[in-house]
């Protein structure tokens, strides 16, 4: 999980150090071989994992990641950040992520090679992170949005080596 997180600003995040399986199905694309975009059925790959974020109790998550945050911390200074504190790069991630630009979903893709890339320089830049965010859909994009602004408000109030009660918000 530490690892994940570290990855999604850079640009490829390595297979190995996924926490959840590859969603399912295949990455679909509509149009023509010049004006590829992505299909927007595509982001029906991503809402189980989207509804399963969507409806997690946030006190839950925010209870035992304050729990098991030494756990973390140590995993953190691993990989060879020992005077950093792994709460602060996940703020860090969040806002990067929440930077994805939005976009119409009519981006057009090119395919160089096997995999398929955006036309854009711009949005193939984009880190791992980000271009995972544009690839789930529009909507799911709107929802993984609002779900990190919350995240993100609630862990940055909070300091994760002290004990919380369920339900606070500090």
């Amino acid at each position: 999980f530490v690892v994940m997180i570290d990855n999604l600003t850079r640009p490829q995040l390595p297979p190995s150090h996924l926490p959840i399986r590859k969603v399912e199905g295949e990455f679909l694309v509509a149009g023509q071989a010049d004006t590829l975009v992505i299909d927007p059925a595509n982001g029906l790959r991503y809402e189980p994992l989207v509804r399963l974020l969507e409806t997690v109790d946030q006190d839950a998550v925010i209870a035992v990641y304050t729990r098991t945050y030494p756990l973390f911390q140590q995993a953190y200074q691993q990989l060879g950040y020992p005077d950093r504190y792994f709460n602060d790069r996940l703020i860090e991630v969040l806002d990067h992520l929440l930077a994805t630009p939005v976009t119409t979903g009519q981006e057009q893709l090119v395919r160089p090679k096997f995999y398929y890339q955006f036309a854009d320089p711009k949005l193939e830049g984009l880190s791992a992170g980000q271009k995972i965010i544009l690839r789930s859909g529009k909507t799911n994009a709107e929802i993984l949005r609002r779900l990190m602004r919350s995240y993100r408000q609630r862990l940055a109030g909070i300091n994760p080596g002290e004990k919380r009660e369920l339900g606070s918000n500090r």
